[in-house]
């Protein structure tokens, strides 16, 4: 006498279970871990695309690097910075994006007397959040 047994003993269906949970679970974390990437890799652009608008808007409007090149003190130090440029008047100094607010700082580098010459100073631009880490910086010629 045969028996014809149709359908999975429980010990299969139990195997096939765990291995679809091992599956599923490896699959949520590289969900998960690429979706963290890409809120990291969305920040760094946001503040790239800030620090570069920043240095594009300062170059358009050199009069406000004209009016720290003539009018503010050399500062001493280790510093990159030899002038600080004023950029509270104009609304550049406190940028809220994503709802994180970002300082955005500009200074006038040294420079040599042969880009003096040319009628151009060099303009740090540097980024940070609104807990003081420093996020990105960006050096450019601006023309007095």
């Amino acid at each position: 006498m045969l028996h014809n047994h149709h359908g999975f003993s429980l010990v299969e269906v139990v195997a096939s279970i765990v291995l679809l949970g091992i599956i599923l679970l490896s699959f949520g974390q590289l969900i998960i871990q690429s979706n963290s990437t890409a809120l990291a890799n969305n920040d760094k652009l946001v503040v790239i695309h800030l620090v570069d608008a920043t240095l594009e808007r300062l170059k358009i409007e050199n009069h406000i690097v004209k009016e720290a090149y003539e009018k503010t003190e050399p500062q001493s130090g280790t510093s990159p910075c030899w002038k600080d440029i004023n950029l509270t008047n104009y609304s550049l100094s406190q940028i809220n994006v994503n709802e994180t607010n970002y300082i955005v700082t500009a200074c006038i580098t040294e420079e040599s007397a042969s880009v003096l010459n040319l009628g151009l100073v060099n303009v740090l631009v540097e980024i940070e959040d609104e807990h003081g880490k420093r996020k990105s910086d960006i050096e450019g010629f601006v023309k007095l």
